[in-house]
């Protein structure tokens, strides 16, 4: 039978290498007690980056943070995390709730990444888990935004975003101030790499600065911050977002 452990049979250990045991040349309890010590005591269950599973193909940013659900048998255990961007063949030192807009790496807005995790019982060194690669896809700029008032009591948004750009989600909201941020329509493609969204009102007001807002796939957030008033075709333009 064969056995791998990240321990040689020397007691011998390093960083990205793995043993392979051949069963017929240990003893019996010593395989037994190896099987046990080259198994880890807990499981990676999620990883989450901001409020989203993290998953292939995703568009992330670099403000939200990345957070782990992990199920142990010791629940003593504390960890020391890891992340690799190109696939496992390089890590630094990362953290629970931590944004890959803080990387030594530094990330590019377009480009594609393999993430990779490494975590280990601060206690045990052995004690550690990779999970499989994940390839999302980064972008830590804001959407342009422009917000203005017209004829008809109405408020149009134009949006622009280079990288990730606006999906099929809600990506709109009336009240950026909220926490959470509600999303309660989505903009439509206007064409040239422009979207829009207008909504009418039934009379005049203000729209107070700072409470319109759209995101792109990513999770990046534009808000508008100029006051909007409504009526008589008055209000806002230029490039007011933030």
């Amino acid at each position: 039978s064969v056995i791998t452990s990240e321990v040689s049979p020397s007691g011998e250990s390093a960083a990205g290498v793995t043993y392979v045991w051949l069963g017929a040349d240990v003893e019996p309890m010593a395989f037994s007690m190896m099987a046990a010590l080259s198994a880890p005591t807990f499981t990676v269950d999620a990883i989450s980056i901001g409020s989203r599973a993290l998953s292939s193909g995703l568009w992330v940013n670099g403000s939200d943070g990345v957070t782990f659900t992990v199920t142990d048998s010791d629940s003593a255990n504390t960890y020391l995390y890891e992340i690799s961007t190109d696939g496992g063949v390089t890590f630094e030192d990362f953290g629970n709730g931590a944004s890959l807009g803080g990387l030594s790496a530094g990330l590019t807005s377009g480009n594609s990444y393999a993430l990779v995790f490494r975590l280990t019982a601060a206690s045990d060194p052995l004690n550690t888990v990779t999970t499989a690669a994940v390839t999302v896809n980064y972008d830590s700029e804001r959407p342009s935004l422009v917000c203005k008032a017209g004829e008809g009591n109405t408020v149009t948004f134009y949006a622009g975003d280079a990288a990730s750009g606006f999906g099929g989600e809600d990506n709109v909201t009336f009240n950026a101030t909220a926490s959470p941020i509600g999303w309660v329509a989505r903009l439509t493609s206007a064409g040239g790499g422009v979207y829009t969204y207008a909504a009418a009102y039934t009379g005049g007001g203000v729209i107070a600065a700072g409470t319109l807002a759209v995101r792109d796939r990513a999770g990046n957030v534009a808000v508008w911050g100029e006051e909007i008033v409504i009526g008589g075709g008055r209000g806002a333009g230029g490039f007011g977002a933030s």
